[in-house]
C-alpha cells in the first residue's frame, strides 16, 4: 500500500523533481514563434470607403435668384409664349437678362464684357420680332435667340469649355442648354428648402406668408366697408373681381408653368456660376481613316454623273441665264421643276465633300492633289446647278412677282452657293477656318433675311409691278399669306383702283377681294391684345381704323357677288 501524502509538497531531504525546460528567448527582431492553438487577433471590418456628398454651395444671391427665376418663367409665359412672340419677346429677354446680370453682379461671378459680340444678333432679332411680326420668322427666331443667349450667358459667366467659332460650338451649346440644367435640376429645391433666415434663425419666407394669411380677412372687411361707403370704389372692386374671376385659372396655369420652367433655368444659371458639370475642354478629333481609293472612286463616279446631267440638260438649263423659256414649257413649270430635287442634290454634295475632306488622310494638314481636284470639280458643278436654278427662279419672279416662299427660296440658294465657295477656299488653303466663316456668314445672312422685312418687300414689289402694267391683275390671294406689313400697300392700291370708272371685270373682282381682305384683317387686329402685335400690326390697325369707310364690308358681303347698298 502506498503511504505517500496527497499534497505533493516535497519533504526535507527528499529530492526535487526536475524543472521543465525553459524555451530559449527569441533573438532580437525575430518574429514570435507560431502557437498552433493561439486565438487569432481581431481586426474590425472597415468596409468600402464612403463618399461624403459635398453640400451645394449657396449664398443669399442664390436664394434670391431662386425666387426670381419663377418670375422669369411667368414673364415668359405671359408676354412671349402665348403672345405671338412679337412685342413680348423683347420684354421677356429684357427681364431675364436684367435679373440674371443682377444675380451675377451680386455674386461677383459675371463679366458683362465677355461675349459682347453675341449680343448684337440677339438685339437685332428681337427688334425684328417687335417691328415686323412675321409669324414664320418669329417661330424660326425663337430657337435662334435661345442659341445665342445660352452662348452669351456662358461667355459672361466664364462657363464655356471651348473657344468661340470652332467646330465644338454646338457641343458647348448642348452642354449649356441641356446637360448642365438637367444635372442641376435639384438645386432650386435644395436652396429653396434652406430658406432665407434672419438673425433670430426664423425663416423670413414663412413669416411673410403668415402675414399674407393674417391680412386676407382684415382686407376683406376693409374693402367691403369702403365699397359700401363709395359707389366709384365699389365699381372698381367689381371690375377687378370680374377680371380676376375670368382669368384666375389662366394666371394660375401660367404661374405653374413658369415655376416648372424655373427649375431648368435656375439649374443652368447656377451651373454657370459654380462651373458645375463643366466638361474638360478636349478638342473633338475625327479619325482620318477613309481609304483614299474609296474616296476617289465615290467622288469620280458622282462627278461623272453630274457631267452627263449637264451635257444632256445643257440647252434646257442654260436658257435661264439668257432669260428665255424653253419650248413646251410655262414659267411656273420651268422654275419649279426639279428645284427641290436640286436642293437635295446640293445638300448631298456638301455632305460628300465634307466627309471626303475630313476623313481622308492628309500630309502636313493638306489633302492629296487628286482629292483636291475631285473636290473642286464637285464644288464647281454644284455651283453651276445652283446658278441655273437661281436664274430660273429670277425669271419666274420677274414675270409673276414675289411671294414669301420665292424670296426665301432665293435666300437659301445664295446661302448654299456661299457655302460651296467657302468649301473651294478651304480646299485651296488648309489654313482657312471654314467653320468660323460659315458661322459668321450664316448669322449675317439670317439677320439680313429678318431685317429686310420680307412681307413688306413682297407687297411693295407686287404693287409696283401692277402699277407699271395695269392690264394684269394683282394676285390678292398672295396678300392673305403675308403679315400686317402688307396693309399700307394693299390700302394704297385699293384707293387708286377704286377711283377709276373704267374697271375691267377682273379689276372689279380684285377690288372686292381687297376690301374683303382688309375687312378681315381689321377685325383680327381689333380682337388682339397690343402685346400680341408688332409695330407693323399697330401701324396697320391705325391705318385701317382711319380709312375704314373706304373698304370695310360687313361679314355677310365678303367674298360674295352681292354688294351692300351705299
Amino acid at each position: 500500500m502506498d503511504n505517500r501524502p496527497f499534497d505533493n509538497i516535497p519533504r526535507t531531504g527528499a529530492s526535487a523533481p526536475p524543472a521543465a525546460p525553459v524555451p530559449p528567448a527569441p533573438a532580437p527582431g525575430a518574429p514570435p514563434a507560431f502557437t498552433p492553438y493561439a486565438a487569432p487577433a481581431y481586426y474590425p471590418y472597415a468596409g468600402p470607403p464612403v463618399k461624403v456628398k459635398t453640400p451645394a454651395a449657396v449664398d443669399g444671391s442664390d436664394k434670391l435668384f431662386a425666387l426670381f427665376s419663377v418670375v422669369i418663367g411667368f414673364v415668359f409665359c405671359e408676354f412671349a409664349l402665348f403672345r405671338g412672340l412679337s412685342f413680348g419677346m423683347p420684354v421677356f429677354f429684357a427681364a431675364a437678362y436684367a435679373l440674371i446680370i443682377g444675380y451675377g453682379r451680386k455674386s461677383r461671378s459675371i463679366d458683362v464684357k465677355k461675349g459682347a459680340a453675341l449680343l448684337a444678333p440677339i438685339v437685332l432679332l428681337l427688334l425684328c420680332n417687335a417691328v415686323y411680326g412675321n409669324p414664320v420668322l418669329n417661330a424660326l427666331n425663337f430657337p435662334a435667340l435661345f442659341f445665342f443667349a445660352v452662348l452669351h450667358l456662358m461667355s459672361m459667366f466664364g462657363a464655356r469649355s471651348y473657344p468661340a467659332l470652332t467646330k465644338e460650338l454646338f457641343v458647348d451649346f448642348l452642354n449649356g442648354f441641356f446637360v448642365r440644367p438637367v444635372m442641376n435640376l435639384d438645386k432650386i429645391f435644395v436652396i429653396s428648402a434652406k430658406g432665407v433666415k434672419e438673425k433670430g434663425g426664423r425663416k423670413l419666407g414663412w413669416r411673410i406668408l403668415l402675414g399674407f394669411l393674417v391680412c386676407i380677412p382684415v382686407l376683406a372687411v376693409i374693402i367691403a366697408l369702403l365699397s359700401s361707403a363709395d359707389k366709384a370704389f365699389e365699381s372698381l372692386v367689381r371690375k377687378i373681381g370680374d377680371i380676376i374671376g375670368n382669368r384666375i385659372l389662366e394666371y394660375l396655369f401660367k404661374i405653374f408653368l413658369g415655376a416648372v420652367l424655373a427649375v431648368p433655368l435656375f439649374g443652368a444659371v447656377y451651373s454657370f456660376r459654380y462651373k458645375k458639370g463643366r466638361p474638360d475642354a478636349k478638342a473633338v478629333t475625327l479619325p482620318a481613316k477613309l481609304d483614299p481609293a474609296v474616296a476617289y472612286t465615290v467622288l469620280s463616279l458622282v462627278c461623272a454623273v453630274y457631267f452627263v446631267f449637264l451635257f444632256v440638260q445643257f440647252n434646257y438649263m442654260f436658257l435661264a441665264f439668257a432669260g428665255r423659256l424653253p419650248e413646251n414649257f410655262i414659267y411656273s413649270e420651268y422654275a419649279r421643276r426639279g428645284f427641290f430635287e436640286l436642293a437635295a442634290v446640293a445638300a448631298i454634295n456638301l455632305a460628300i465633300s465634307a466627309a471626303a475632306y475630313v476623313f481622308s488622310p492628309k500630309k502636313s494638314g493638306k489633302p492629296a492633289v487628286a482629292l483636291k481636284v475631285l473636290l473642286l470639280t464637285l464644288s464647281f458643278v454644284t455651283l453651276v446647278i445652283i446658278g441655273s436654278a437661281f436664274a430660273k427662279m429670277a425669271m419666274y419672279m420677274d414675270v409673276f412677282g414675289l411671294t414669301r416662299l420665292r424670296v426665301w427660296t432665293s435666300w437659301f440658294m445664295i446661302l448654299t452657293a456661299a457655302v460651296f465657295l467657302m468649301t473651294i477656299v478651304k480646299v485651296l488653303s488648309s489654313k482657312f477656318s471654314v467653320v468660323k466663316a460659315v458661322c459668321v456668314f450664316f448669322t449675317v445672312w439670317y439677320l439680313v433675311l429678318n431685317l429686310a422685312g420680307t412681307d413688306a418687300v413682297v407687297a411693295k414689289f407686287n404693287v409696283e409691278k401692277y402699277r407699271s402694267d395695269t392690264s394684269t391683275v394683282l394676285d390678292v390671294g398672295m396678300f392673305y399669306r403675308l403679315s400686317d406689313s402688307m396693309v399700307p400697300f394693299a390700302l394704297d392700291i385699293l384707293k387708286e383702283t377704286d377711283k377709276k370708272w373704267d374697271l375691267t371685270t377682273e379689276q372689279v373682282q380684285m377690288v372686292r377681294e381687297l376690301k374683303s381682305l382688309l375687312s378681315d384683317r381689321y377685325d383680327l387686329l381689333q380682337s388682339e391684345s397690343p402685346l400680341s402685335q408688332s409695330a407693323a400690326g399697330l401701324y396697320a390697325e391705325k391705318l385701317l381704323a382711319e380709312n375704314k369707310a373706304a373698304y370695310y364690308l360687313a361679314p355677310a358681303y365678303r367674298y360674295c357677288e352681292e354688294w351692300p347698298l351705299d
